[in-house]
């Protein structure tokens, strides 16, 4: 079943706070009441990501909607991202940020270089992780994943946080999204929900547990600030689709600025 079945359309499009509420028990509500004490969320999605590494490519299509105090916003997030491009080029990805039709921000990898554009203030910054001999660096792969968790923000994090526990290590891995969540599998469904459940996760995966295959991922959170509600609801679509023209590539226009910014932690 896909998500936006499961919790409804309408969650993505915001339209009220009592949806928000609704998201996550609703989730559980229509599992199995036998499920729900079963266990295995670490290793499903270990095997997912395993699934993500072997394919050596992926594109996500991660789209949503912010609210607080009553007024939203809609936000559009396209990755692509290729381990080992046939041309030998080293690691690349694509990801274009999108609010509210408007691009927000464009980060490319081409090989060499990860490049981080902000269209709005015309400025860009640049850094090196496939050095600069003829040959792609060995590491450039965990290199290029580290700068790019380090520079992702917002809903986009959680895009570098896939690639990077699919393929940052020497194999794939699967670390807790929300620390201590309590944890239902059934049907190709996992759900992990927060201890004070204000936000949680819904996975949709098929295959086996040996062989699984991730294939979208649902988001909701929701908080007050200051009194006033704020929510988060978003869905990421996984599998593969051609790039637009012109991506993996980045030359700076005219009258773009550039900025420093530090070098990420490679650990």
């Amino acid at each position: 079943m896909v998500l936006s079945n499961l919790w409804g359309q309408d969650a993505v499009q915001g339209n009220g706070m009592r949806r928000l509420q609704l998201l996550l028990a609703l989730a559980v509500a229509l599992l199995p009441a036998g499920s729900r004490a079963q266990t295995g969320a670490k290793a499903w999605l270990e095997s997912a990501m395993s699934g993500l590494r072997s394919s050596g490519r992926l594109a996500v299509r991660q789209q949503g909607t912010w609210e607080f105090d009553g007024r939203q916003r809609g936000f559009v997030n396209e990755l692509w991202f290729e381990a080992s491009p046939a041309e030998g080029t080293g690691p690349r990805l694509e990801l274009r940020e999108t609010w509210d039709g408007t691009l927000l921000r464009r980060t490319v990898a081409d090989g060499r270089n990860l490049w981080v554009f902000e269209p709005g203030s015309k400025r860009y910054s640049v850094w090196n992780y496939g050095g600069y001999a003829e040959h792609p660096a060995a590491d450039g792969l965990r290199r290029m994943l580290a700068a790019f968790r380090a520079r992702a923000a917002g809903t986009a994090g959680w895009l570098a946080r896939l690639l990077d526990e699919a393929w940052g290590s020497e194999g794939a891995r699967w670390t807790p999204w929300i620390p201590f969540a309590s944890e239902t599998v059934a049907d190709g469904r996992i759900v992990l929900r927060g201890p004070d459940d204000s936000r949680g996760f819904l996975f949709a995966v098929d295959g086996s547990l040996e062989a699984a295959r991730l294939l979208s991922i649902r988001y909701a959170q929701r908080e007050t600030i200051g009194g006033r509600a704020w929510q988060l609801v978003w869905d990421a679509d996984l599998g593969w689709s051609d790039p637009p023209a012109g991506s993996f590539r980045f030359v700076p226009e005219k009258g773009a600025v550039p900025v420093v910014w530090p070098s990420p932690k490679l650990g």
